[in-house]
């Protein structure tokens, strides 16, 4: 797949401005979180949708260059497709899985 640095070098070769924001993975957040705590379907979409939600409003408030989001870790594709339910980007693409 295209890794956020291959797209910033992509838009910033084609003189794009562009600007990369790179998010860890849950899998990776959870690993410091207490154990006993749940992190949870519901609790991952709502702040990923908060969090992407926000990106759409500082794009249609600046309107410069482009805003893209790169959800990864397990089940990525359900966590994709509710927060795109919760947020209604213009355009979703979806990585096919393992075979």
């Amino acid at each position: 797949g295209l890794e956020p640095v291959q797209l910033a070098e992509f838009l910033r070769a084609n003189e794009l401005p562009t600007a990369v924001a790179v998010v860890p993975t849950w899998d990776e957040v959870s690993n410091t979180l207490d154990p006993t705590l749940s992190l949870g379907f519901d609790t991952v979409t709502k702040t990923l949708a908060a969090l992407t939600g926000s990106l759409m409003l500082d794009a249609e408030a600046t309107q410069e260059g482009w805003h893209f989001v790169k959800l990864m870790g397990r089940w990525s594709d359900h966590v994709l497709l509710e927060v795109a339910l919760r947020t209604h980007p213009n355009f979703t693409a979806v990585a096919p899985g393992p075979e």
